[in-house]
């Protein structure tokens, strides 16, 4: 079907101005040239060069920004070359959407919004699953908070905000469960520093790192996350060593 311009195209006889003394203002003359390549963009449409009128679309758009018909027909011309693949996504991304399987919606959405960013029906459906995904995670953690798993509970409560930014009650819960725990800092540092002390490193590292989940600001158990890390990973070498008997170990080579 051939598309109708819903705006008056605006033009200017410049050689009749000239002749006739008119000095016309640049904007108006600036207007009607662009007004004349939106018709040249909405002919190319029509005559079924889809690709090259929405080029034409979208420099027009960096020119005016604020223009609904030139969006309007961004829209028309990415339909026109997305429309089968596009309807395809969005038709799994609500089934997903409807089955509440919110990230596996959210990555449809997103590739329907790569092809056509301007699909106002897929801005909805992205904005909703991300919502809902957030939700989840949010009740999630609290059931998580209510068996006394405090730090797979701040996990939970971070990805929901991380999911869906706009979430305010993951943000109060999350502000909460630092207040709580704030109070503790020390006797988790004391604890991971009797296991980092014993070289039980990979116990003392899973304290230290949920330390810095919380306060990431704490340095002390950044720096004992950094020294565990290699301690562990230098005691695997050295077993490691033991059980192969490798050659290039010799300080532990047993005969």
């Amino acid at each position: 079907p051939f598309l109708f311009l819903q705006e008056s195209i605006f033009s200017v006889n410049e050689t009749y101005a000239k002749e006739s003394g008119v000095d016309i203002p640049q904007s108006i003359v600036e207007r009607a040239r662009l007004s004349r390549i939106f018709s040249k963009g909405v002919y190319l449409l029509n005559t079924g060069k889809v690709k090259s009128a929405r080029n034409i679309f979208v420099a027009l758009s960096k020119k005016d920004p604020d223009n609904k018909a030139i969006k309007e027909y961004i829209q028309k011309a990415t339909e026109r070359l997305t429309g089968d693949q596009t309807r395809k996504l969005l038709s799994q991304g609500k089934e997903q959407y409807e089955k509440k399987n919110f990230s596996s919606a959210i990555d449809y959405f997103k590739k329907v919004l790569y092809l056509n960013p301007d699909l106002p029906e897929a801005q909805h459906f992205l904005e909703e699953s991300k919502r809902s995904s957030s939700d989840v995670d949010y009740n999630e953690a609290l059931n998580l908070l209510s068996k006394g798993r405090i730090f797979d509970c701040y996990k939970k409560l971070k990805m929901s905000v991380d999911t869906y930014p706009a979430n305010q009650k993951a943000k109060d819960k999350m502000a909460q469960v630092r207040s709580s725990e704030f109070p503790k800092i020390p006797e988790y540092l004391r604890s991971g520093l009797d296991l980092y002390n014993s070289r039980k490193y990979k116990q003392a590292l899973e304290i230290f790192e949920h330390v810095i989940l919380l306060f990431p600001e704490n340095k002390e158990a950044t720096e004992y996350t950094r020294l565990s890390k290699k301690k562990e990973k230098a005691l695997a070498e050295h077993l490691n060593c033991s059980v192969q008997k490798d050659r290039k170990c010799l300080f532990l080579w047993k005969k």
